[in-house]
C-alpha cells in the first residue's frame, strides 16, 4: 500500500487481482477469523472489567488517607474511552465480515471479470 503512494501505480487488473486474493483468503479462513475476533472482543471486555475492578479496589484499600477518587475518575474515563474505541473498531469489522461479507469487493471482482475489454492496455489508477 505504501509502495503505491510513493511511486508505481497499479493497473486496474492488478488492483482487482489483489482484492480477489484478499477475498479468497477471507473465504478460506472465515470461521477461524470470526472465532479470533470473538475471542478478541471478549478478552478486551474482560481486561477492562479487571482493570476497572483493580482501580476501584485501590480506593477501598486506601489506608494512608490519600484521596484516590480523582485518580479513579481519570482512569475510569480513559479506560472507558479506550474501551469504546477498540470495541467499536472490532465490532465494526466483525459486523462487516459477518453481515456484509465484503459485498462491494465481491461485486468489484465480479463486474471487472465480466466486462468487455475496451482497450487491451489497462488503465492505471489516478
Amino acid at each position: 500500500m505504501l509502495h503505491n503512494l510513493i511511486g508505481k501505480k497499479n493497473t486496474d487488473s492488478d488492483y482487482v487481482e489483489s482484492v480477489a486474493r484478499k477475498l479468497a483468503f477471507w473465504d478460506r479462513w472465515r470461521v477461524i477469523l470470526l472465532i479470533v475476533f470473538t475471542l478478541l472482543i471478549a478478552s478486551m471486555v474482560a481486561f477492562f472489567v479487571v482493570l476497572f475492578t483493580f482501580v476501584r479496589d485501590l480506593n477501598l484499600n486506601n489506608t494512608r488517607g490519600v484521596n484516590i477518587n480523582n485518580i479513579f475518575l481519570v482512569v475510569a474515563f480513559l479506560v472507558g474511552v479506550t474501551f469504546g474505541m477498540h470495541l467499536y473498531a472490532a465490532m465494526g469489522y466483525f459486523a462487516n465480515a459477518l453481515i456484509a461479507g465484503f459485498r462491494s469487493e465481491r461485486l468489484l471482482v465480479k463486474y471487472f471479470d465480466e466486462r468487455k475489454p475496451i482497450d487491451p492496455k489497462d488503465q492505471t489508477h489516478d
